[in-house]
């Protein structure tokens, strides 16, 4: 949670930028810029941008495995061999039958 010394306000912040930049890269901790009683942006580190990217990126990918799982669970889904003979068939294409290097 942040606490009071992590909010300013937009005037603040314009004056002691560097200041600013320099705290959030050494605490790590976010930095609130406040307009008219709204929280109006987050200034952050690098590093705390990229682990907070990294964490919705797997919860991105989690969230895909989960429905993958509903899918299979669900009987949702059937093998490669039988989906790309349907999409072929949808598109009107043929499937070469050879065996590969023949």
């Amino acid at each position: 949670m942040a606490g009071m010394e992590d909010i300013t306000s937009v005037d603040e912040h314009r004056a002691h930028l560097r200041d600013h930049l320099r705290r959030v890269n050494a605490t790590g901790r976010p930095l609130f810029i406040a307009g008219e009683g709204e929280g109006d942006a987050v200034v952050m580190s690098r590093a705390a941008y990229g682990e907070l990217a990294e964490q919705a990126e797997r919860g991105r990918v989690l969230a895909m495995v989960e429905r993958s799982l509903d899918d299979i669970k669900g009987g949702r889904v059937r093998d490669a061999k039988s989906a790309i003979e349907g999409i072929a068939g949808e598109l009107g294409l043929e499937l070469d039958r050879r065996p590969a290097g023949k």
